[in-house]
């Protein structure tokens, strides 16, 4: 009697566990699931969204933002700072994904997605020339030299460089 006690006792805790395997893997398929749709919908690209040039995205709504970033932007031109205008990429019809709010040079970039935005792509949206050899109506020439900062470090990618959150980059023209 002991022995189909122990064999029934065996029985149920193989059973038991059983349930408790079954219990994590399904358990481990819906968080797979449900992590798989929290990518798509946050960082999937959206093909639309990528395949139109930077300066003209332009932002449908903010509650669609997947990318939100403020690089600042400071211009220097012959030891004078240069006020940059509020409201670049802001018009009756609509927000630009790359605009200006206020005076202050910060740059913001609210995208429907995760994504390269450049600082050209910024000078675009402004219709301003920007490049390693312009900035606004400057042209470098014998007499005159165009840098970049970023972060405090001199860059080379001028108009490629890819806006990042909080960079600090300053443009200067001597």
């Amino acid at each position: 009697m002991e022995y189909i006690e122990e064999k029934k006792m065996a029985h149920e805790s193989g059973n038991n566990n059983y349930r408790k395997i079954a219990f994590y893997a399904v358990l481990a398929v819906l968080i797979i699931i449900f992590l798989q749709w929290k990518y798509q919908v946050f960082f999937s690209p959206d093909k639309e969204c990528l395949s139109i040039d930077g300066s003209k995205l332009m932002l449908e709504s903010h509650g669609k933002i997947k990318m939100h970033i403020h690089p600042e932007l400071k211009i220097k031109i012959n030891g004078k700072n240069i006020e940059i205008p509020a409201s670049i990429g802001i018009t009756n019809t609509g927000m630009n994904a790359i605009h200006m709010h206020t005076l202050d040079g910060v740059i913001h970039v609210e995208a429907p997605c995760v994504r390269d935005f450049t600082l050209g792509d910024f000078f675009e949206v402004w219709g301003k020339s920007f490049d390693s050899e312009h900035i606004l109506e400057h042209t470098v020439n014998e007499t005159s030299k165009l840098k970049m900062l970023v972060n405090g470090r001199e860059n080379n990618e001028f108009e490629r460089l890819v806006l990042k959150d909080k960079d600090e980059i300053e443009i200067i023209y001597e």
